[in-house]
């Protein structure tokens, strides 16, 4: 495995200590410290909605950065890749985006989503998701 692409839903209870699956999503952190952590950007800008909505931007940023995640933005040659997963799985973009990322980087998944997990396993990607 390349490294551990990230889902919206895996970040935000990460982020989150009261959310249920907080103590999962930290363990990801510190099972394979050796592993690179990454996130498309379309995901980080979903992620970053609520902290912006209650004005705490700043405090999400900071936590965020001492996490080690890197951003990756999605290219134009992405596109395709992204059209292919959405065609074979029904996928919503931004579950089709995480799945494409880790395509590209040779990476497994971290979610808390049923379908997203069951769609990557699919697609012979490895997944990490709660118990």
């Amino acid at each position: 495995m390349a490294g551990l692409v990230f889902d919206a839903s895996t970040v935000i209870s990460l982020v989150d200590s009261r959310d249920a699956r907080f103590e999962w999503a930290f363990s990801l952190l510190t099972i394979a410290p050796e592993e690179k952590f990454y996130i498309s950007a379309l995901t980080y800008a979903e992620v970053l909605v609520h902290p912006a909505r209650g004005k705490k931007l700043n405090l999400f940023l900071r936590d965020f950065a001492q996490a080690g995640f890197e951003i990756v933005s999605l290219a134009e040659a992405d596109s395709l890749e992204i059209a292919n997963v959405r065609s074979i799985t029904s996928l919503k973009t931004p579950d089709a985006v995480v799945v494409a990322l880790a395509i590209r980087l040779d990476a497994a998944i971290a979610t808390a989503d049923l379908s997203l997990a069951a769609a990557a396993r699919a697609m012979k990607i490895g997944v990490f998701q709660p118990n």
